[in-house]
């Protein structure tokens, strides 16, 4: 369980995993990659997934009405600086894409 700026994101990511179940039901392909990314670390030894990092960084980048390209820019430079294992997509293209 993570807890984060006192929301518990565990369980939000749980309850938008639910409410994702019956929106994907027509394609559970789409489904079943949130279900896994929800479970994936975001590198070996995180306590960090690669759906709630995301999440987490769309947010941000909403939240401050950051360009897409800013966004890629971000995350190209996250990509680098995180251990060679990680999962983190390196564009805004690609986290939306998956």
């Amino acid at each position: 369980m993570h807890e984060s700026h006192g929301i518990d994101e565990g369980d939000n990511l749980d309850d938008m995993l639910r409410a994702a179940a019956d929106d994907y039901c027509e394609n559970p392909a789409i489904f079943v990659k949130l279900l896994d990314d929800s479970e994936k670390p975001l590198y070996n030894g995180s306590k960090h997934t690669k759906l709630a990092c995301v999440l987490r960084l769309y947010n941000i980048k909403a939240g401050n009405g950051w360009t897409d390209t800013s966004f890629s820019q971000l995350l190209d430079f996250l990509k680098e600086i995180l251990p060679d294992d990680n999962v983190l997509p390196r564009s805004s293209y690609v986290a939306k894409k998956n």
